[in-house]
């Protein structure tokens, strides 16, 4: 399965955060509700196909392959959008990368970035943070093989080894309005035995850019 993503370097000194991007791309007219995984006003089911995403230096949109169509067809836009949020001219580039997933019989080191975690049940309030992360991570997992016909392996062939390095708690509201809830965000390092090739997500907020997931390996995407 190919995913396309738009990357917008940003120039030396500029910053434009995921959630920003969002918001900015908001304000623009004509933008479709899928772009924010809306439908009709209101949040769209399941895990969306379309997210925000952004690291060190750069800003984007990535989609699955049904959807790559929008991503060519909201670039001009995007691309104000950040030229008129830096004050100056920026590059961007179409990407193509192919995702999958595949059994390791050694396992592999990656990071997971931000996972946003909702304990809206007491189950998940009163589970230890590390292991609610993990359940979610395998849980993303497997939701994301399953909706592209990925081979998932059970989760006792994974074998995924997960440790927090960091948490934070995140408030998030409707608009200016009372903040409604708080989410954890939680930076940790995982081991797999498998190779997830693409750009993975786990967690809440992932439309946002919330949650990616990377690996220390050269090549990957950043």
């Amino acid at each position: 399965m190919k995913q396309t993503l738009l990357r917008i370097a940003l120039p030396r000194g500029k910053t434009l955060y995921p959630t920003d991007f969002r918001r900015l791309m908001a304000k623009q007219p004509g933008v479709p509700d899928d772009l924010f995984h809306y439908t009709d006003g209101k949040p769209s089911n399941g895990r969306p196909a379309v997210r925000f995403v952004g690291a060190r230096g750069w800003v984007g949109i990535i989609a699955d392959e049904e959807n790559s169509p929008l991503i060519v067809e909201l670039m001009g836009c995007a691309v104000r959008g950040a030229m008129d949020h830096c004050g100056c001219v920026v590059q961007a580039q179409i990407e193509e990368h192919e995702m999958g997933l595949t059994l390791s019989h050694a396992p592999k080191q990656y990071w997971i970035s931000e996972m946003a975690l909702k304990a809206r049940y007491r189950r998940s309030r009163e589970m230890d943070v590390g292991e609610l992360a993990k359940e979610r991570l395998l849980a993303a997992i497997e939701s994301i093989s399953a909706r592209y016909g990925f081979d998932c392996p059970p989760a006792s062939e994974l074998g995924i080894e997960l440790e927090v390095k960091r948490t934070l708690g995140m408030p998030i509201g409707k608009g200016t309005g009372p903040v409604d809830e708080y989410v954890t965000l939680v930076n940790a390092e995982f081991m797999i035995h498998a190779d997830l090739k693409g750009m993975w997500f786990a967690g809440n907020l992932t439309a946002r850019g919330y949650g990616r997931i990377g690996t220390f390996l050269p090549g990957s995407v950043r």
